[in-house]
């Protein structure tokens, strides 16, 4: 069964999962040193491979500028793999836990 979640989740952890490596950073920039920041994101497991990997999908939108008092932003879809037994992997099972337990 696929999980799929909304949830809000911190600038830091977002940074801990890597999910700016591949971003420009003028987008990024005025938020990571926001780290207490919570961001919307969409996060959608797209199951495991045969070598044991977890397939990851995040959806996210990352505001970046303010024109005329109008907040712009960008949306990203940013897909990961993480090793099922790595701290990655558990750290969004425990935000999907967290979610589950939250209905």
């Amino acid at each position: 069964m696929k999980i799929v979640f909304i949830t809000e989740i911190y600038v830091y952890d977002m940074l801990d999962l890597d999910l700016f490596d591949n971003i420009e950073y003028k987008y990024v920039k005025n938020i990571i040193e926001k780290e207490c920041l919570e961001i919307d994101i969409y996060i959608e497991d797209l199951g495991q491979d045969e070598l044991g990997y977890c397939n990851i999908r995040f959806t996210f939108e990352i505001p970046y500028d303010k024109i005329n008092e109008k907040v712009i932003s960008k949306k990203f879809v940013v897909e990961k793999k993480y090793l099922c037994s790595d701290d990655y992997a558990k750290k969004i099972n425990n935000l999907y836990c967290e979610i589950d337990e939250e209905d």
